[in-house]
């Protein structure tokens, strides 16, 4: 049996200090074959570039320019299904919506989203793709005016808006709102209030939405991500025992599925990045000791916060250091995400896009249908993760386990035995697949005539 192709971590640079045309890797958006990253140029008016690159982070394509100019680079970089959408705010701190297509072309200029309300410097935004509504769904804080408060927008592909609610009045800002659109069409967006606590928002997909609540949490400057229909935020949190990542899964009332719990506390100063579900897992990038010695890390765990792994993002010591204000990404091999270190106006930035490949262990039987008392050859087909390894076969039969890499086995009884390989990495992260064995009497023969 061949082995699958191996995912293996690593960085590319995209700029380096002194060196020009500077442009900084910024968003990032996976299309399901290519990974569209967004870079903005050290330069007064902050021109903003595309350029392709694969999973693997080989470039496809050259910067095409985007945006001729912006107020500090990308909002957000989003795929649609069909093309991308690149969000930001031009020099007079309009919101912009830039289309691109699946090959990094724009389409068209940008276009204006809103242009009759009035935008300050300090607005917020955070956007996502709605696939229920096909359109962005942006989360708006404006910070003064007539129009202060927390609105939401659902904005079409062509940038014309097609809902605009005003949720919140008079909002004091930094609120850092988050927006996430479940399976079935409800928007929910979260916020910190002025007077303490995160609070939340449902949106359903007739535009009626709920009173702002307050969240069972003790945290703040949350994370918001969706899972079907099941929202998660992660927050920190300062306690007795240290800073603190608390965690919370909630349905789209604002309930609780279970109460909140700490997934780690940490002695040194801890603050998010972002966090994404995969079909598998929940991922989270985090920044430990962002006054100190900082990593940029990645934690992913289950639903009730039981650590698969958490180590550095990055698998080059030199970038474990780096950050993002920028999500990361699930291309479903590795998770990717853009890190950079602006150095000053003159300088520009070193950044990077870091490719990290959580470990997979799958039980490969030379054979699956086999006589009793046959040998079975297993081998494991191991990627990501951080060697060594350490293996673990169970072979469904109730016989001694093994820990060889590519063990033998032989059964002496017929039926159908589940194989489970469960392999643990250098840094204790786990995987734990199975392959299925039938053992029959014997062997049917081919007579050849």
């Amino acid at each position: 049996v061949a082995a699958s192709a191996q995912c293996v971590s690593g960085t590319t640079t995209v700029s380096v200090r002194s060196s020009f045309p500077n442009r900084a890797a910024n968003a990032v958006a996976w299309n399901g074959t290519a990974l569209a990253v967004a870079k903005t140029e050290n330069v007064l008016t902050h021109p903003i570039y595309v350029s392709l690159y694969s999973d693997a982070l080989g470039r496809l394509t050259d910067d095409v320019q985007v945006a001729p100019g912006s107020n500090n680079g990308p909002l957000a970089l989003l795929w649609n299904g069909t093309e991308f959408g690149l969000f930001y705010q031009n020099q007079n701190l309009r919101l912009v919506l830039q289309r691109i297509s699946a090959e990094g072309q724009p389409i068209g200029s940008g276009v204006i989203v809103a242009p009759a309300r009035p935008v300050f410097a300090a607005d917020e935004f955070d956007i996502t793709w709605d696939a229920h509504r096909q359109a962005y769904a942006i989360a708006r804080v404006a910070a003064q005016g007539p129009d202060r408060g927390l609105w939401f927008w659902s904005v079409r592909p062509d940038g014309t808006i097609a809902a605009e609610l005003q949720l919140y009045f008079f909002l004091a800002t930094p609120a850092h709102p988050h927006i996430a659109v479940t399976a079935n069409g409800t928007t929910g967006i979260i916020f910190d209030h002025s007077a303490g606590g995160i609070y939340y928002i449902a949106i359903a997909p007739d535009n009626t939405f709920t009173l702002a609540q307050l969240l069972p949490t003790i945290g703040h400057d949350a994370r918001l991500a969706v899972r079907g229909n099941t929202f998660a935020i992660a927050s920190t949190a300062v306690t007795n025992a240290g800073n603190a990542i608390r965690w919370l899964r909630f349905n789209a009332n604002g309930t609780a599925l279970a109460p909140e719990s700490t997934i780690f506390v940490s002695p040194r100063e801890v603050s998010l990045s972002s966090l994404i579900a995969t079909d598998r897992e929940w991922a989270l990038a985090y920044n430990d000791a962002p006054t100190g010695t900082p990593e940029y890390r990645l934690r992913r765990f289950e639903d009730d916060g039981t650590i698969i792994s958490d180590a550095v993002f990055s698998p080059d010591h030199l970038t474990t250091s780096l950050s993002t204000r920028y999500p990361f990404v699930w291309t479903g091999t590795s998770y990717i995400s853009p890190v950079a270190l602006f150095v000053n106006n003159t300088q520009g930035s070193d950044s990077y896009l870091i490719r990290n490949c959580p470990l997979r262990g799958t039980p490969v039987p030379n054979a699956t249908l086999v006589a009793i008392l046959d040998t079975v050859q297993f081998t494991a087909d191991v990627s990501g993760g951080k060697p060594a390894y350490k293996y673990f076969w169970d072979f469904g039969d109730f016989s001694t386990p093994s820990t060889f890499e590519a063990p033998t086995h032989k059964y002496d009884r017929t039926g159908t035995y589940t194989v489970t390989l469960t392999v643990v990495d250098a840094v204790g992260a786990t995987s734990v697949e199975t392959a299925t064995v039938r053992v029959i009497r014997e062997k049917r023969r081919v007579v050849r005539k």
